[in-house]
């Protein structure tokens, strides 16, 4: 998490406006991809033995590398020596807005790979391989979703996009909640990563968006 919210912070200090938003879809899109191929690479090492997946972690050793090679550091501009204003209510009211909304959409996004590997074998039959696919197949289209966020703003604009994100959310539960069909199922896996890709990227943006250099870490 620590890692998660200081890579945050660096893309807010180094991008603005729009290049900063496409930075946090290629966030979200990294992570996504990085689920799925960890996750392919553990069940492939889980199988010679059990303790192999664990060794996955020592990647973080390279990466180590690469934050001291390649990363430029943050240079402080005029804007970061300012004073800035005391925040009004309207304010503080506006991210607590987005902080209540990112809450609930990890909590939508987290709860279907959190229980769908236990519904999926008793109410579908899955087997451990072909519910491994389906969470796969969740993070890709989650991956694409993430990377048409920026164009959604553009077209409807950051509230839009949000509620819309929601609504697919929303829907993907209905369908799996009352349908017990496979073409169903994947109609569910594709609703729900469409919610996550219109929400959680681009809260993470608007949380961004509200806080300045001062309480950015922190919001």
């Amino acid at each position: 998490m620590a890692i998660q919210v200081s890579v945050t912070v660096y893309i807010a200090a180094q991008y603005e406006g729009g290049a900063r938003m496409k930075m946090i879809a290629w966030q979200g899109m990294a992570i996504e991809l990085g689920g799925i191929v960890f996750l392919a690479i553990g069940g492939v090492l889980g199988e010679i033995f059990w303790q192999y997946p664990f060794y996955i972690y020592l990647i973080a050793l390279v990466c180590l590398l690469l934050v001291f090679k390649t990363l430029p550091k943050i240079k402080k501009s005029v804007k970061e020596e300012e004073t800035f204003a005391k925040v009004t209510t309207k304010e503080k009211l506006k991210t607590r807005i987005i902080i209540a909304s990112s809450l609930l959409a990890m909590m939508l996004f987290f709860i279907s790979f959190v229980t769908l590997p236990l519904y999926l074998p008793a109410n579908f039959g899955f087997s451990e391989f072909e519910s491994g696919y389906l969470m796969a197949f969740i993070s890709v289209i989650a991956i694409v979703t993430a990377s048409q966020m920026p164009r959604m703003v553009k077209l409807l604009g950051d509230g839009k996009t949000v509620t819309l994100g929601f609504v697919f959310f929303m829907l993907g539960y209905i369908v799996l909640a009352l349908v017990t069909s496979v073409p169903f199922l994947i109609l569910t896996a594709i609703c729900i990563e469409i919610g996550f890709g219109f929400t959680i990227p681009l809260l993470n943006h608007r949380t961004i968006e509200v806080s300045n250099t001062q309480n950015q870490g922190k919001i």
